[in-house]
């Protein structure tokens, strides 16, 4: 191709991304060994070409975008004294170009000069953008959703901008970018640091939590990449509750059940910040729980838990206990609670100790009445819904919270006594429900599993509450939950 064609080719592919960005990966199949031999003129050896198609594409396009006069003899010059200009041409100055252009063609090279410098990210490792540095995304930005921390936009990788153990994308990469905008917020950055540290843990896992990609610095703001997912947990629900029972449908949601809950117990497990700490989620709801479906055997997709906003970093702590469901209600132990103090976050799917906390912070109590247990509440009341979704009782499930207005009454109620902090008890919505899975449960096994475990996930008194690992035992040890298909319910 002559440079006029090479300019054309160039101009479409700055144009098609709205001008935004020149990908690295469509500049790459631009520059043959023997386009660059015919813009040089002159004799290259392998060596010299390689060289080239590694640290000069960039800077090539941008100057044939701009038609720069000699393009092929300064480029020539830069391959004999190894000039690796792509790597700082984002750094690049009028005074240290060294490059014979018009002030026109100076002034057309610096206002493109963003186009072309956007960074090749790799994957688990992060960046602070420099100079003319831009984010390597393209496409418009979508709000996908706004969170206590962030906003959340979606968008894409383009071709060559990551790079992970198999070399670079050949195909855009459609992510999500939670931007951070006051990093002197502590929970700010406490959920930067927890994102962080979670990614180096999920290395090499199939942990279902959704990882952030990259962290990205520019000026004063974070910005974390993860993988966009199909929907939500809840726009998966309402696709559920309309479609009908289905069988494989119920038993590929328990299986995305039990890998949240591997998840959660992952996040029990792990040391959060040294020796005696773990991580509490302590906002697990359908909205907060990815659908991911490109690549998935599963019928309704891989979920993945993500949103560590108000997550805790906690600190164990032993103390007596009568027992419970935890210790299968086998005389006192020592078990392990939570030191942490209430969120100012309350849904619908919180644990009653949660909202007690709350109150009794305000009263000028301390406050620490909350912790894995809590979380194992809000998975009980996302597995009820899972089920109710799939039986088509949705509606029912949530008809008498979404009636009186009130989210927090879901799951729970305060009792009618008036005491000072009155006492929580299951919502009789929720206990209708509960009765009548039993008795589905009768004469379908599935079911009756999945009920014991919600009904034994969803104790009032937190301490008596299954733990993380319990559940995910009694899950894995089912025959029913992971080889039979219920009938027809």
């Amino acid at each position: 191709m002559d440079q006029s064609t090479l300019f054309k080719r160039i101009t479409n592919i700055k144009n098609g991304n709205n001008g935004l960005i020149v990908p690295i990966g469509d500049i790459t199949e631009i520059w043959t060994e023997d386009e660059l031999k015919n813009i040089v003129q002159v004799f290259l050896t392998d060596t010299e070409i390689k060289f080239a198609q590694k640290h000069l594409l960039r800077t090539i396009s941008l100057l044939v975008y701009v038609k720069a006069p000699g393009v092929g003899k300064i480029i020539h010059d830069w391959i004999k004294s190894e000039e690796c200009w792509d790597q700082k041409l984002h750094k690049a100055e009028r005074d240290n170009l060294n490059i014979s252009l018009s002030e026109g063609e100076l002034n057309q090279f610096f206002d493109a000069l963003k186009c072309f410098t956007a960074p090749v990210l790799t994957e688990g490792e992060d960046m602070t953008l420099e100079g003319a540095q831009k984010m390597p995304l393209i496409g418009s930005e979508e709000v996908l959703g706004t969170g206590m921390n962030g906003v959340v936009t979606g968008h894409k990788i383009p071709r060559g901008h990551l790079k992970d153990k198999n070399g670079p994308n050949p195909l855009e990469i459609s992510v999500a970018k939670k931007t951070f905008r006051n990093l002197t917020d502590d929970q700010q950055k406490q959920e930067i640091n927890i994102l962080k540290r979670l990614r180096g843990l999920l290395l090499n896992t199939n942990i279902q939590i959704c990882s952030c990609i990259s962290m990205i610095t520019e000026n004063s703001e974070v910005h974390s990449l993860s993988l966009r997912a199909t929907s939500s947990l809840e726009d998966k629900l309402q696709e559920l509750q309309t479609g009908g029972f289905n069988s494989a449908y119920l038993m590929d949601s328990i299986k995305q059940i039990k890998g949240v809950v591997s998840a959660v117990k992952f996040l029990h497990n792990s040391q959060s910040n040294g020796p005696n700490t773990c991580y509490c989620h302590m906002d697990i709801k359908p909205r907060n729980i990815l659908v991911f479906g490109s690549g998935s055997a599963s019928t309704v997709g891989e979920w993945k838990l993500i949103d560590f906003g108000i997550t805790t970093i906690s600190t164990k702590m032993s103390r007596k206990t009568n027992g419970g469901a935890r210790e299968e209600g086998v005389g006192p132990h020592t078990t392990i609670t939570l030191g942490i103090s209430a969120k100012s976050m309350v849904s619908r799917y919180s644990a009653p100790e949660v909202k007690l906390s709350l109150k009794k912070k305000q009263s000028g109590e301390a406050g620490k009445y909350m912790g894995r247990g809590s979380d194992i509440w809000s998975l009980a009341c996302v597995f009820a819904e899972v089920l109710a979704a799939n039986l088509g009782q949705l509606g029912d499930l949530r008809g008498v919270a979404d009636l009186q207005g009130d989210p927090m009454n879901l799951f729970y109620e305060e009792g009618k006594v008036a005491y000072i902090f009155p006492k929580p008890r299951r919502h009789n919505s929720f206990k209708k429900w509960l009765i009548e899975l039993e008795e589905r449960g009768k004469s379908d096994p599935t079911l009756r599993i999945c009920h014991d475990l919600i009904d034994k996930m969803t104790h009032i008194k937190r301490i008596r509450r299954l733990k993380s690992e319990q559940v995910l035992n009694r899950m894995e040890e089912s025959s029913e939950l992971s080889e039979s298909v219920p009938a027809n319910t």
